[in-house]
């Protein structure tokens, strides 16, 4: 198990340190937002005056977003003044539209920027964020192996999508966010469906979620639809066999420790109260923002799941994001077939409350500050949708095995062709950024140790029987012995 775990921990490094060398300072989504909050918090400016912070002229470049409307390299962006000489540290008002986020995040990544105010530690910060993230991601890899359940090995590499990765190795808490998630699932559906080491998920369970309801602003709502939708596929019996012990009992008075705590952020720092931005406000009808929300804005959502990066200007080719669909398709539509009404109103349930939830933000928000979703921000409720098909019995032992190493080795390249097509598009800029070598030597050495740990998985989950009350090959069962199940 800790060999395991070390492979996945150092796979899901290395693969977040590629893209944390490989991208130039806010070629990922508002970096230039997150980097000036992360100082702001770990030099004492914890709730901020306005939406800035002071910090040292050498903490980011010049004409950051130069990049963004055309496909040019960040070479556009002026060098900033060196840390430790009199331009450099001359101090600067540095805007930050994160200004009033929880403080959580930038306070566990944000030590290096303390240390070094410039490139340098906005590469440590990075860094020391793909570290965090993956942690989280390798405990959910070994909650899976626990359980001997080869699919969800599977699932946890499929929904630790491009995006993810280039999340996980930026400074923006979206990429934690979801790895945070990703754990919270795994381990409160290992709880619900009655298998392997309780106190062990417990403990990864209240880690996950009380991250996940903190990290963010939306993470109470994402924390709720994960919650619902392992209620609606628990087993018969298993809530009131979990709340009966001790341990969960601590586990879920962390957990509301947890959101009391982000509850009084939200009431003191005045998160929520975003003023209006003329300049970026739409103004149409109900039925045209509906219209652009299914037309324009859906497939902006899906494709950004998988691979949308930089501000949306660089998208992967077709092939790769239905490549990674079809391997979704394979996993969820044979799950589908094999599962009872419990786990198809789950999945139902979780895609329609994560679409959901973009869709409202989009109707809030447009008139005031225009179109704002992204689908990362989904990500933490909808990777659900392919982790609970890792808990439907009925995978034939051979399928899954195949299946997985399909997945292992489709991924893996994947993972490698989006790194090296967002890094390449850098080539030839000029601010100092780690050539793009090194970021392809880190991810395809994090590819191949996750390749290896997902290859030579040697166990399986039991196979589908009529005493699975989940299925429709549920012959024969009675209440009696639903109640003997549940017992042990």
């Amino acid at each position: 198990m800790r060999r395991v775990w070390l492979l996945a921990f150092i796979g899901y490094l290395l693969l977040g340190a590629g893209w944390a060398l490989g991208v130039p300072v806010n070629g990922t989504y508002d970096e230039v937002q997150h980097i000036p909050r992360a100082y702001g918090v770990v030099t004492g400016q914890v709730y901020a005056q306005g939406y800035y912070f002071d910090g040292p002229a050498s903490l980011l470049p010049g004409d950051l977003t130069c990049f963004e409307k055309e496909k040019l390299a960040a070479g556009c962006q002026t060098p900033a003044p060196a840390a430790g000489t009199p331009e450099g540290d001359r101090t600067v008002r540095w805007p930050s539209a994160a200004a009033r986020y929880s403080p959580l995040y930038y306070g566990l990544v944000g030590a290096p920027l303390a240390i070094s105010p410039d490139l340098s530690g906005i590469i440590g910060a990075r860094v020391l964020s793909a570290l965090l993230s993956a942690l989280l991601l390798a405990a959910a890899v070994a909650v899976a192996y626990g359980l001997r359940n080869r699919m969800l090995v599977g699932a946890v590499l499929l929904v630790s999508t491009p995006m993810a990765m280039n999340l996980n190795g930026s400074v923006n808490p979206n990429g934690m966010e979801i790895s945070a998630a990703i754990l919270a699932w795994v381990a409160l559906l290992a709880l619900v469906r009655n298998e392997g080491n309780e106190r062990r998920h417990l403990v990864a369970f209240a880690v996950g979620g009380a991250l996940l309801l903190t990290l963010r602003h939306m993470g109470p709502v994402l924390l709720a639809i994960v919650v619902l939708a392992a209620l609606v596929f628990a087993r018969r019996g298993r809530i009131r066999a979990l709340l009966r012990r001790a341990d969960t009992r601590w586990a879920l008075g962390a957990i509301v420790a947890a959101g009391l705590l982000g509850l009084g952020w939200i009431l003191t720092s005045a998160v929520n109260d975003i003023p209006e931005i003329p300049g970026r406000a739409v103004h149409i009808s109900f039925a045209k923002t509906v219209e652009e929300i299914v037309r324009i804005r859906t497939p902006f959502y899906l494709n950004q799941v998988v691979g949308q990066f930089s501000y949306g200007e660089l998208t992967m080719p077709g092939w790769v994001i239905l490549g990674w669909y079809a391997l979704v398709a394979g996993f969820a539509v044979p799950a589908w077939l094999f599962a009872g009404r419990s786990y198809r109103i789950a999945v139902l349930g979780t895609a329609l409350a994560s679409y959901g939830t973009l869709v409202a933000l989009e109707l809030w928000f447009v008139p005031k500050l225009g179109w704002y979703s992204h689908g990362r921000y989904a990500m933490p409720a909808g990777v659900g949708i392919v982790l609970l098909a890792a808990f439907v019995r009925g995978f034939d032992d051979d399928f899954a095995r195949k299946f997985v190493r399909l997945v292992v080795v489709v991924t893996g390249g994947l993972h490698v062709y989006a790194l090296a097509e967002v890094t390449l598009r850098y080539r030839d800029q000029v601010t100092s950024m780690p050539a793009p070598a090194y970021a392809l030597s880190a991810g395809l050495a994090g590819v191949a140790l996750l390749g290896v740990m997902g290859w030579n998985f040697r166990s399986t989950q039991p196979p589908l029987t009529r005493h699975d009350p989940d299925t429709p090959n549920n012959v024969g069962r009675s209440s009696e012995d639903e109640a003997g199940a549940v017992a042990h």
